[in-house]
């Protein structure tokens, strides 16, 4: 069974120019008869970027790694992802040039510039790319879908498709609920804060949280607050996050951080939370917080989960670690590196 080669044209009605191909290849097993659509087990995979809804960035989006969208995706300085694209836009398509090193799209693709996929492209629908579409390696196409020859033969393919699994979670996490509610074990007592002590900073306040068990009831004020972390700390703030006059949480050599967020994260001042070199070292969850607003400069080294959460930000951002969000809207451009 040979593979087939067809310009791009005759599958998606668009203008081709010399030399654009689109290779179909045939199945492993032939009488097997199935396109292998399946993702890695929800919860399992290492997506540095999970949108549980739209990702709209109004400029560049840049990922090292995986990217996985649910809902709408745009970006219009173009999308640029190092790993693969697991994407259930219906269809998937922007304006801008998009190049993945693996694409799998649970529906059709409606593209209205280039697309360039490195590696395999499986998609669950059909295919309409305006540019040029480049494939390095395979692209499988599923569901009865036709392409057409120039004698008008119609070369049909069918069989049955695995169900597209979602990779991230985008459940919320009631074990870190709980935690976020138990008022002990409280180390806090021990410098001599009360419980609202940085919700309304005043003045600049330095603090140094060793090992153990920190219970704040929120952060706000215009003061600025640096925190310097020794040890395994997890540090638990039940109410919201509201950076004013600048938040700095530097992490001494082999500390580690759970930052617990019950309410919203907005960063209004200038903020910087862990080390570049040691991603893996800071975790920080935003809980049942509806947004994460930034407009201040915010330099994150770290993974950000808030599954609840919309990160919207109007300054560009340039993040090591990975990040899962129900939305994002971006305004300027977005970089996620590992």
């Amino acid at each position: 069974m040979r593979a087939l080669v067809l310009p791009i044209a005759l599958l998606c009605g668009c203008t081709a120019t010399d030399g654009e191909l689109l290779r179909i290849e045939p199945f492993a097993n032939p009488d097997a008869g199935l396109l292998d659509m399946s993702l890695v087990d929800a919860g399992s995979s290492a997506i540095q970027l999970c949108g549980c809804g739209d990702v709209l960035v109004q400029q560049a989006l840049e990922v090292d790694g995986d990217l996985a969208v649910r809902g709408r995706l745009g970006a219009s300085g173009g999308l640029t992802v190092d790993g693969t694209l697991y994407s259930e836009a219906d269809p998937l398509g922007t304006n801008a040039p998009i190049t993945v090193g693996g694409l799998r799209q649970a529906a059709g693709i409606q593209h209205g510039s280039d697309l360039t996929v490195l590696g395999d492209a499986h998609v669950g629908g059909d295919v309409a790319v305006l540019g040029i579409l480049e494939v390095g390696g395979t692209i499988f196409l599923a569901d009865d879908r036709r392409l057409q020859s120039g004698d008008d033969e119609t070369h049909r393919r069918q069989a049955p498709v695995d169900a597209f699994v979602w990779p991230c979670d985008c459940a919320a996490d009631s074990a870190l609920a709980d935690a976020v509610e138990a008022p002990e074990p409280d180390e806090r007592p021990a410098l001599g804060l009360t419980a609202e002590s940085l919700a309304n900073l005043q003045s600049d306040l330095e603090l140094t949280l060793t090992a153990g068990r920190y219970v704040f009831d929120a952060i706000g004020g215009p003061g600025a607050l640096r925190v310097r972390i020794e040890g395994a700390v997890e540090w638990v703030i039940p109410g919201d996050v509201q950076v004013d006059g600048g938040l700095d949480i530097a992490l001494a050599e082999g500390a580690t951080l759970r930052l617990l967020i019950g309410g919203t994260l907005t960063v209004g001042g200038p903020t910087a939370m862990g080390d570049p070199d040691r991603p893996d070292a800071l975790e920080v969850h935003v809980l049942t917080g509806p947004s994460i607003a930034i407009s201040e400069a915010f330099a994150l080294a770290g993974h950000l989960r808030a599954p609840a959460s919309e990160l919207g930000t109007s300054v560009p951002l340039d993040w090591t670690g990975s990040v899962v969000v129900r939305r994002v809207s971006a305004a300027a451009g977005l970089r996620l590196r590992r």
